[in-house]
């Protein structure tokens, strides 16, 4: 259910990127990245899913 969850969201973003200009979809997008919140460009986004990065910011300290 988690990896379908990854599927909808990701393709929600690509879909969202590809329909901004050029010059938009250039821009950066924060992601959790190693347990660290980062931003990347929207152009690496599949390539940081791809291994175990999530979009959005990380949760620190949640179920500690």
């Amino acid at each position: 259910m988690k990896r379908y969850l990854r599927v909808i969201l990701f393709v929600g973003v690509l879909l969202a990127a590809s329909a901004l200009p050029a010059s938009a979809s250039s821009h950066k997008i924060v992601i959790c990245h190693k347990g660290k919140t980062i931003s990347v460009a929207t152009s690496s986004l599949a390539a940081h899913q791809a291994h175990g990065d999530t979009l959005g910011a990380c949760n620190a300290g949640v179920g500690t």
